[in-house]
């Protein structure tokens, strides 16, 4: 009786941990349930195109003409995201009276309870269920992944974070068992993760990667333990074929039937990655001709020894070959990629650049991974501890993704993901190699005390990400433009909004995050949309803004029929209707992002609005009300009056810049706001210094930034001041306005 309640205590001890490590993912992301709307930004694109979905008799539409008008472009091909959505629609329908918008705030919940199934999968056929525990855990609550899945955040990415791991271990399955059923369940699963998101090759590409990397680990492997460069190719490969039928098999199928259904393939997903990466073009070849070489080598090698080798090459090479030159493929980055922090390269050797990292991905992941792996591999290959192929998988995968975090913290989800397998393999194998019961206790104790801490750091950050959902000032001039407006109105403004905007109002939209590319749409694309909408907010010329917004307004006949030749038969008739209205909306959020605004709009010379705080330390130093500016340097600006005159005075030593006096200056002064030009004095800056009602806080803005249409739109109101010589706009007129937006219609 005993035995056997002690067999079942041990069979349920992992089920029961998984599932309490379920309620733990979903308990760290409930807070945002309570959100009248989804949250963010992006998820309102998937929002949209499932509501489209469903409003369609579950048919994808083919053409998007809310999205870059005009004429709006094709419809995405990657719609799996938005089939869950229906499906968790219809099925929670059945029990319960629902609306669309409550269960797409639910569905980061339920995929993030089940992307602990196979992550604990995956992580115990790497080691033992001890390490598949860990994996499931450090999956779910890495808070990357907290950030971007809370409840109403319905964006892809908890589908890629269920789909990423769950495509890697339906193919170690069918390596594994080798028959028809694994296959047909690998390529599916590998099909729907494709279907989903567009980087879903990525497994692929890493089993690409894996299968030579394992022959030129066991090469190197084998000459440290013989200590000595001897190898045997014939008993390598004899290892090598079992695993080279089944990958091919899986890669040719799912391969060819992504490129037939529009979805990509590895090789077209491979290339297009590396202009995410930072490398150069020439590297770039080479690091994709080599790749694709040595995977058609190995593969051809396994089956027909040398002259397999030569023409699994030679097929290798010819691919790359037809997608660089005749594939239509680019691997250039778009112009708005240098715009996004989370694409800066990081300094990991740096203080900032490791917390960046561990911030993202957890202390005890980034140091299990960074530090803990490559001691495990040392003291395997040390006890000549043969490594098998699905662990110079997972090493690769740690590898690569590991090298992409360091081209921007945007790829922390993937790093999330290896670094999580990683952690779970060097603790899995840690219980497994340590036997001494003192070292167990030891070990166990530090181990579930890190969980404790990253638990504990999770629910902390499910607590932080509260604040994601549309404010109330966003709500009401969203609602103001379904109300004022109709299917010949345009609204244009920054990228950033342009999801929200569609989503909430149904309005066409001159760009948004849905980043369109050169040769898909047509005549705009992305790069040239933010390069006129950064030079129609910076620019201080307004006739040349009017007309560069006209441009939005009609396709000539030609453009329009450039665009039905590209897409014939899926471009809708009302695709080129000319735009009748147009809306241009400032926000204050554009105040951070200016610089990016002027940088496009200008061709490459960016400026900031310096944002400046009251000091205490410095008023008391200086003996006047002095605010500290966060301009890069050590910068100061100073409010002094002199025989009834008021100067503002900056002080920038680093920059040469002493006791200079600003030129313009807006302040509030007995309930009235006071626009102050200095005429007499000599040592003037040409600028603009402005400080909010409390006097706590203030922006200085260079003679370009002041002289903008969007400090005319956001500051003046479009009325401008006939003391600092702004002019009032003239075409731009102002029908909406809140705390946060100014909504202007543009006169035809």
């Amino acid at each position: 009786m005993k035995f056997e309640l002690n067999r079942i205590l041990s069979i349920s001890v992992a089920p029961l941990l998984l599932l309490l490590i379920i309620f733990l993912s979903i308990y760290v992301r409930f807070s945002t349930l309570s959100s009248p709307v989804i949250l963010d930004y992006d998820p309102w694109w998937y929002y949209r195109h499932a509501v489209e979905i469903l409003n369609n008799n579950f048919q994808t539409p083919q053409w998007d003409l809310l999205s870059f008008y005009p004429p709006g472009r094709p419809a995405e091909a990657y719609q799996g995201l938005e089939y869950l959505m229906i499906f968790f629609y219809q099925a929670i329908s059945i029990f319960k009276n629902i609306s669309f918008m409550e269960v797409a705030k639910l569905t980061p919940l339920i995929l993030v309870g089940l992307v602990s199934i196979p992550a604990f999968l995956i992580g115990k056929l790497l080691s033992n269920k001890w390490g598949g525990l860990t994996t499931a855990l450090f999956v779910t609550l890495t808070p990357t992944f907290i950030s971007v899945s809370m409840a109403g955040y319905c964006d892809s990415d908890a589908a890629v974070v269920l789909f990423f791991p769950l495509s890697i271990y339906s193919i170690f399955l069918a390596l594994r068992k080798r028959n028809f059923y694994f296959y047909a369940l690998a390529i599916l699963v590998n099909l729907a993760f494709a279907y989903t998101w567009g980087g879903g090759w990525l497994p692929q590409i890493f089993y690409i990667f894996s299968l030579p990397g394992f022959v030129i680990f066991r090469i190197l492997e084998n000459m440290i333990h013989e200590r000595k460069f001897k190898f045997e190719f014939s008993k390598i490969f004899d290892e090598v074929k079992p695993l080279v039928k089944p990958l091919v098999i899986i890669l040719l199928i799912t391969n060819v039937i992504g490129t037939f259904l529009g979805l990509g393939n590895s090789i077209s997903s491979l290339l297009i990655g590396f202009g995410f990466t930072g490398l150069a073009g020439t590297v770039v070849l080479l690091v994709f001709t080599t790749v694709i070489a040595l995977f058609g080598f190995v593969a051809g090698y396994s089956f027909r020894g040398v002259l397999g080798g030569v023409l699994g090459t030679i097929v290798g090479l010819a691919l790359v070959v037809f997608y660089i030159f005749f594939g239509g493929l680019s691997f250039q980055p778009l112009l708005v990629n240098i715009s996004v922090a989370e694409l800066q390269r990081i300094n990991i050797f740096s203080t900032e650049g490791f917390y960046a990292i561990a911030s993202r991905i957890g202390m005890a992941t980034t140091l299990f991974t960074l530090i803990g792996l490559p001691l495990l591999v040392f003291f395997k290959i040390y006890k000549k501890v043969k490594i098998n192929f699905e662990e110079i998988f997972m090493f690769i995968l740690a590898l690569v993704t590991f090298y992409l975090i360091l081209s921007g913290v945007r790829f922390a989800l993937l790093f999330s993901i290896a670094a999580a397998i990683s952690t779970g393999y060097v603790i899995g194998n840690l219980f497994a190699y340590v036997k001494k019961d003192v070292l167990v206790a030891t070990l166990f104790g530090i181990i579930l005390l890190s969980m404790m801490m990253f638990v504990s750091d999770a629910i902390q950050t499910g607590y932080a990400s509260a604040g994601m959902e549309i404010d109330q000032n966003w709500i009401a001039a969203l609602d103001w433009l379904k109300t004022n407006s109709n299917k010949d109105t345009l609204v244009a403004t920054w990228w950033d909004p342009g999801h929200i905007i569609t989503g909430y109002t149904g309005l066409k939209v001159m760009a948004d995050g849905a980043h369109c590319p050169s040769g898909v749409c047509i005549p705009y694309n992305h790069d040239i949309r933010i390069q006129d909408m950064g030079r129609i907010f910076s620019t201080n010329n307004e006739a040349e803004a009017i007309n560069i917004l006209k441009k939005y307004t009609f396709l000539t006949p030609e453009q329009c029929q450039e665009a039905r030749n590209k897409y014939d038969g899926i471009m809708p008739a009302n695709a080129c209707d000319p735009i009748k209205k147009v809306y241009v909306i400032a926000s204050n959020d554009l105040i951070g992002k200016y610089y990016w605004l002027s940088y496009f709009g200008s061709g490459g010379t960016g400026k900031n609005y310096v944002t400046c705080s009251y000091s205490q330390e410095a008023t008391q130093s200086i003996g006047a009300l002095t605010y500290s500016c966060a301009a890069g340097f050590q910068m100061e600006i100073s409010i002094v009056q002199t025989n009834q005159t008021i100067f503002f005075v900056m002080n920038a030593p680093q920059i040469g810049v002493r006791n200079m006096i600003i030129k313009d200056a807006i302040f509030t002064q007995q309930g009235q706001v006071v626009a102050l030009r200095q005429t007499n004095a000599t040592n003037v800056i040409d600028g603009l210094f402005f400080i909010d009602s409390s006097f706590q806080s203030g922006l200085f803005m260079e003679s370009s930034i002041r002289d903008s249409l969007f400090t005319n739109m956001f500051f003046f109101n479009g009325q401008g001041s006939s003391d600092l010589d702004i002019p009032k706009l003239q075409n731009f007129t102002l029908v909406y306005t809140n705390p946060e937006i100014r909504i202007y219609e543009v006169k035809s």
